[in-house]
């Protein structure tokens, strides 16, 4: 398994970000304003860069405009890094969970980092399925 895996959840007007490194476990980074893919895809490379990142896991909801947003943000950084896109169904209704008792400003300062960090638990938890098998 890579060091350092980034896992993202798209929002529209932020994209929530978790990072998992061996040995320490899953870490949640500030969430990225999506402003702009260009902005988006700069700040990416900076992590990957800064993290040493070789995987980057994007949780990916049924809505066609997100699917399509999410489509392009992986072709700007395939060749950079691999890149899968995995169902994030119910990771916003389980971080909204987590999160019960903050207030609402620092709800959605965290809602869509909490959710990156449970589309990696998820992920992680399939790969160590998948090694047990």
């Amino acid at each position: 398994m890579n060091d350092r895996i980034l896992s993202l959840d798209w929002g529209e007007k932020y994209v929530g970000v978790a990072m998992y490194q061996s040995g320490v476990g899953i870490n949640i980074l500030p969430a990225i304003a999506n402003i702009t893919l260009f902005r988006l895809v700069d700040k990416l490379d900076e992590l990957i860069r800064e993290f040493q990142i070789k995987v980057i896991i994007i949780g990916s909801t049924g809505r066609v405009k997100t699917k399509r947003q999410i489509q392009k943000l992986k072709e700007k950084l395939e060749g950079k890094v691999n890149v899968t896109i995995v169902d994030e169904y119910l990771s916003s209704q389980q971080a909204t969970t987590e999160l019960r008792g903050e207030s609402t400003q620092e709800k959605n300062k965290k809602i869509h980092s909490v959710s990156a960090e449970q589309i990696l638990r998820d992920y992680l938890e399939t790969l160590a399925v998948k090694v047990r098998t």
